[in-house]
């Protein structure tokens, strides 16, 4: 099951990081500020619209876009000012949860998150169940790239492998030189 969506706003900037602290009978209680409170309605509302008839199960791949109006930036150009991804993840990540997307924000198993300046602000969410056959497929199309002597010293990293023209990792000599290749046989 495949979930996308946007939802246009103006993408809240306070984070569940943001969390206050008070002391009650001489015990530290956490609150929330109004700040936040007031981020996590308008997520929380946005979000109502696009709940899936039944929560997703297993695994989930995350990929959200973070569309900031972009004033005086390209449109598309990367945000490299806080908040930082992960702080912004957690509230959504929390209202997702709350709203009925997943039971629990932990299922979230592969995550792509990007933050950009945009002429439509807003937040994009792509989300979809994934398994373990596609995961074992993904890790097989994997090879070690090394050549002969980088192998002789112990060095080892996996890489994905982009035909002839991939690199070792760590002497840089093409992908036809590293030892995994079989020589090529004279006529």
């Amino acid at each position: 099951m495949r979930i996308e969506f946007f939802m246009p706003m103006k993408p809240p900037t306070v984070t569940h990081q943001e969390k206050k602290w008070r002391v009650v009978k001489g015990k530290p209680v956490p609150y929330e500020p109004p700040e936040v409170r007031a981020a996590r309605s308008k997520l929380t509302a946005h979000l109502a619209g696009h709940r899936p008839v039944e929560p997703l199960a297993g695994a989930v791949r995350l990929l959200v876009k973070w569309c900031f109006p972009r004033g005086q930036h390209e449109d598309g150009e990367y945000r490299t000012t806080r908040p930082d991804t992960d702080n912004l993840q957690k509230l959504l990540k929390d209202c997702m949860t709350a709203v009925g997307f997943w039971r629990d924000d932990a299922q979230v198993s592969s995550e792509i998150v990007e933050k950009v300046w945009a002429e439509v602000p807003g937040i994009y969410v792509c989300m979809e169940q994934i398994n373990a056959r596609e995961n074992c497929q993904a890790i097989a199309n994997l090879e070690v790239l090394i050549c002969a002597g980088c192998a002789e010293d112990g060095k080892w990293e996996w890489e994905y492998q982009n035909g002839a023209e991939c690199p070792c990792t760590y002497c840089k000599r093409r992908a036809a030189d590293c030892y995994h290749r079989p020589p090529e046989v004279s006529p």
